[in-house]
């Protein structure tokens, strides 16, 4: 009798515990409307080592790591859930010299590479976004056998987290200069200041909490070593499952071909050097079908067009943020813009503003009184997207029509 009554107290604890997690933990982002197919686990191991709950996984409900993901991940304080919003600072590419194939290309100016401007602006965001275009491995890693190898000095991390950054890709075709060494002292040197990212094969994804909102962030690049922009089932699976659990998702993608011939979205594939760097236009759509809230671009190394999707803010290329040496900053591929982004706690675009910015070489990045970048962005979405919901003003104001 007393063995009966014991399983009968367990079933109702199960029972319990299951119930609590399906009404709390588990409610989708109100963008994912869908149900998720199931994962394929065997590549779910590949891609990360970190456990993770999703809708459909078996769960041993006696284990400290479902203790860790109740605490972690669900909320009892009803007032955590009312609406609020975020404001997200976005930045295209970033790299703070290099020492390959000398430490000439380090630079000089350190702190200074982001003016004081660029910082008050950056720091206004809730989260300060850019795309870290390789290495920061000081005197560690073996490079790459290829034109151009980016490593740059263990002090970076710190420049990054005084500007403001708190998030960034590391998908893209400089992840892996400086080999497996060169990626763990990248993580160790952005874990040390305290800055998110996301992107490597075993580090694919992050999620955190920022104004009481959950935040999950995906990478993705089509070159070797990251996750792969082209295995699109495993990316709508991870992207599903990331809205499920966090409030707000946010894809990064490293896509398009490269330089100033290249400003203009196609709407199909595009090549570069023998290289399918993919669909900006359309990846952008299915990752938001999938769950996304926000994508942010970037790769060409120039920018690119604004749009919106069902309501969800997409950049498809946020240009040459900081690059200090061997990247061509002339011309167009010298501007950029700081996207201000405000969303509302469910993902939804509320309003924007674009602020100009201009590399001046050896000097780091500036305010451009001058707006070059917002004229080129006011003229490119014009050009490729005639049909979006955007509006943007002669003072960078965005809103939806």
């Amino acid at each position: 009798m007393e063995k009966k009554i014991n399983k009968m107290l367990l079933s109702i604890i199960l029972f319990k515990v299951i119930f609590f997690l399906q009404s709390c933990s588990l409610q989708p982002n109100p963008r994912y409307n869908t149900n998720p197919e199931k994962a394929n686990k065997n590549r779910e191991v590949h891609y990360e080592n970190n456990y993770s709950l999703t809708a459909d996984e078996e769960v041993d409900f006696g284990s400290e790591e479902l203790e860790e993901i109740i605490s972690q991940n669900i909320d009892v304080d009803d007032t955590k859930l009312e609406s609020s919003q975020i404001r997200i600072m976005t930045t295209g590419d970033i790299m703070l010299g290099t020492r390959i194939p000398n430490e000439s290309y380090y630079p000089t100016v350190g702190d200074a590479l982001f003016s004081d401007q660029v910082k008050t602006i950056l720091k206004r965001g809730d989260i300060v976004f850019g795309n870290l275009e390789g290495a920061i491995c000081g005197e560690t890693g073996k490079p790459r056998n290829k034109k151009y190898v980016f490593a740059m000095p263990d002090v970076a991390a710190s420049w990054l987290a005084d500007a403001g950054f708190n998030l960034l890709s590391v998908a893209n075709n400089h992840a892996g200069d400086m080999g497996d060494e060169g990626c763990i002292n990248t993580k160790k040197m952005l874990e040390n200041y305290k800055i998110k990212f996301a992107g490597y094969l075993d580090y694919p994804s992050t999620s955190f909490i920022t104004n009481d909102i959950r935040i999950g962030f995906v990478a993705t690049s089509p070159n070797a070593g990251v996750v792969y922009l082209h295995d699109l089932d495993w990316l709508t699976s991870k992207v599903r499952g990331l809205a499920l659990q966090n409030d707000i998702v946010i894809v990064s993608m490293h896509i398009g071909a490269e330089g100033k011939d290249h400003q203009h979205i196609t709407r199909k594939d595009e090549k570069f050097l023998g290289e399918n760097r993919g669909d900006p236009y359309h990846f952008a759509r299915k990752m938001i079908d999938a769950g996304a809230d926000l994508v942010l671009g970037h790769g060409p190394h120039v920018t690119r067009a604004i749009d919106i999707y069902k309501g969800r803010f997409i950049a498809y290329s946020l240009g040459n943020f900081c690059t200090y040496s061997r990247v061509n900053i002339r011309g167009v591929n010298g501007i950029a813009p700081i996207l201000e982004l405000v969303l509302d706690r469910n993902g939804e675009f509320q309003f924007g503003s674009i602020h100009s910015t201009k590399q001046i070489s050896r000097q780091g990045v500036r305010i451009d009184h001058q707006n070059e970048v917002l004229k080129k962005i006011i003229q490119l979405t014009n050009d490729d997207i005639p049909e979006t919901d955007l509006m943007i003003d002669e003072n960078g104001f965005i809103t939806v029509k």
